[in-house]
């Protein structure tokens, strides 16, 4: 048993955990350790409270380099190539109340789980053997690129992969994936080759109810989730496939597909809901380069109250010079929207919104002032609109009026 690990990194990663735990729990064959003509071998592992912070700065260095050089290790003896064998011989491992933050400065990723449980099994005394894991967290926040796509969300992952530890490869088999309300499945494999991350990864929603898919939305899924009425269907799926590589900077290709038909949503307690939501968006990332990604939502409708909404947006060359395709049109009453949608950490907030307006731009023929490149027109208009939130500039605008052409707002 050991209490109270900690490992901190060194030079610029100074005062940085790497690891650390309240306690490390090792269940060994008494015989194998007594014995020196016999290999040690370890039952089960427990590890209570584990926290894990990876951080990978701008440059590719990353804090997990903490061994010693070449010359300082020299000093092994040959004595350490004949010590006793080891073998470990697991019936099972255990983590409770876990903490693993994964900050890649790099690639702009960063993940937060907390209070993690994970148990695994399995013959690990083999070489390709099959895997059991089941895995709870009450709080997962996950960002890419300064866009939030998870906000301490819940999870129940109960998976079953073949590990071939070879290769360091991992195939999903059975697998059942519930994130909040979202149940999902995925198959595919993951293999760590040294500095590669290697990835062939699908995913889907065989679940297709509006509401499942609303929970993913940060802010969305509240406590009493379980009395929001929703209604609607949904199509969800997506793959990642390729290599990740931190120093290199290498990253998979990757898609993401939504399809909202008809959705509805009214929250208890909230006297509005928001009606008829159609939506169609993909997000798709087809080679190494980010800036080859592309986001298309040719279609989003809905109504608040009585206010319909629609609009499109696509995005292209996102790095390199930003390539817009956008239209709105439609009222927001921002009171109404207070009235059917929870704002977490909102005092207040209202203000009428209504555009009519369209815009069709590369951010290279804005710079270069080329108008005739450049094709924008329409309508925008706020009134009365009065918002503050914590941590957040208040913004108060009694009238504003603004209308865009290609020169001019």
């Amino acid at each position: 048993k050991l209490d109270n690990f900690k490992v901190t990194g060194q030079n610029e990663f100074e005062g940085v955990t790497l690891a650390a735990m309240k306690q490390l729990h090792l269940d060994l064959d008494l015989m194998s350790v007594i014995k020196s003509d016999r290999p040690i071998q370890i039952k089960s592992i427990d590890l209570e409270e584990p926290e894990v912070n990876i951080l990978i700065l701008k440059d590719g260095k990353y804090n997990y380099d903490i061994m010693k050089s070449t010359g300082e290790a020299a000093a092994a003896t040959d004595s350490d190539a004949e010590a006793t064998p080891f073998l470990v011989h697991l019936d099972r491992y255990e983590i409770h109340n876990g903490h693993f933050t994964y900050d890649d400065r790099a690639s702009n990723i960063y993940v937060d789980i907390d209070e993690l449980d994970h148990n695994g099994k399995g013959d690990f005394t083999q070489d390709v053997y099959d895997f059991y894991t089941k895995t709870q967290f009450a709080s997962m926040t996950t960002t890419y690129g300064g866009i939030s796509y998870l906000k301490k969300a819940k999870g129940d992952l109960d998976i079953t992969m073949n590990a071939d530890m070879r290769s360091m490869k991992f195939t999903l088999k059975e697998n059942k994936i519930s994130i909040n309300a979202m149940q999902m499945k995925a198959d595919g494999f993951f293999e760590m080759a040294g500095n590669n991350y290697n990835m062939d990864l699908n995913f889907n929603a065989p679940q297709n109810d509006f509401k499942n898919f609303l929970s993913l939305v940060p802010s969305a899924y509240t406590k009493d989730y379980e009395s929001v009425k929703a209604d609607g269907k949904i199509k969800f799926d997506g793959f990642v496939k390729g290599t990740y590589n931190a120093l290199t900077e290498q990253i998979p290709t990757y898609k993401i597909n939504l399809d909202i038909d008809n959705g509805n949503v009214q929250y208890p307690g909230l006297p509005l809901g928001i009606t008829n939501i159609f939506t169609k968006a993909s997000i798709h990332s087809p080679s190494n380069d980010p800036d080859d990604m592309t986001v298309d939502v040719p279609t989003f409708k809905m109504k608040l109250g009585n206010n319909p909404f629609e609009a499109k947006f696509n995005l292209k060359n996102p790095i390199s010079d930003p390539d817009v395709d956008a239209v709105m049109n439609g009222t927001i009453d921002l009171s109404e929207l207070a009235k059917a949608f929870p704002m977490e950490g909102v005092e207040k907030m209202s203000g009428i919104i209504t555009a009519d307006l369209m815009a069709k731009a590369k951010m290279s023929d804005m710079d270069r002032q080329d108008y005739e490149n450049i094709n924008m027109s329409g309508d925008l208009k706020i009134e009365g609109m009065n918002y503050v939130a914590a941590g957040m500039p208040a913004i108060d605008i009694k009238d504003m009026d603004l209308s865009f052409t290609p020169k001019h707002v």
